[in-house]
C-alpha cells in the first residue's frame, strides 16, 4: 500500500473520514496501475474520478465548515482551489498527449493530502468537537 489511512487523521465528521479514506483509495488505485504495461488509460480513468471525488469532497468540507462559522474557512477553500487547478492541468496535458511523470504525480499526491489533512484538516477538528451541535442532524 502506497498510502496507508491513519485514525491519526481523523477530523470527527464521518462523512468527510470516509472521503479522505475514498481518496487515499484512489491514490493507491493509481499506484497499482503504475507497473502495468498498459496503465496510461487506467491512470488517466482513476485520475478523473480523483479529480472529481476530490471536488465533491471539498464542497462538503466546505459546507460543513460554513456551517461552523470555521474562522480560518477561505484558507481552506484557496488551498483546495490549487489543487484542483494542479490536478486540471495535469489532466489536460494528459488529454493533449503529454508525458508526466507519475511517480512525481503520486508522490506530489500523497504529499499534499497528508500534509493537508494533517496541518489544515485537523485544526478544524477540535473546532468541530465544540461546534457539533451547531452542524445539521446529518452529522
Amino acid at each position: 500500500m502506497f498510502v496507508q489511512w491513519s485514525p491519526l487523521y481523523s477530523v470527527g465528521i464521518d462523512e468527510l473520514d470516509d472521503q479522505h479514506r475514498q481518496i487515499i483509495d484512489m491514490i493507491n488505485l493509481l499506484h497499482e496501475a503504475l507497473p502495468k504495461r498498459d496503465s496510461a488509460a487506467e491512470i488517466r480513468q482513476v485520475l478523473v474520478r480523483l479529480v472529481e471525488y476530490t471536488q465533491k469532497h471539498f464542497s462538503a468540507e466546505e459546507r460543513y465548515l460554513q456551517q461552523l462559522h470555521y474562522p480560518a474557512l477561505e484558507t481552506q477553500r484557496e488551498e483546495h482551489r490549487e489543487l484542483v487547478r494542479d490536478l486540471r492541468e495535469i489532466l489536460l496535458r494528459l488529454k493533449r498527449g503529454e508525458d508526466i511523470s507519475v511517480r512525481k504525480l503520486l508522490a506530489f499526491l500523497k504529499n499534499w493530502w497528508i500534509t493537508h489533512i494533517e496541518r489544515e484538516d485537523l485544526k478544524y477538528a477540535s473546532w468541530v468537537r465544540r461546534h457539533r451541535s451547531e452542524l445539521s442532524p446529518r452529522t
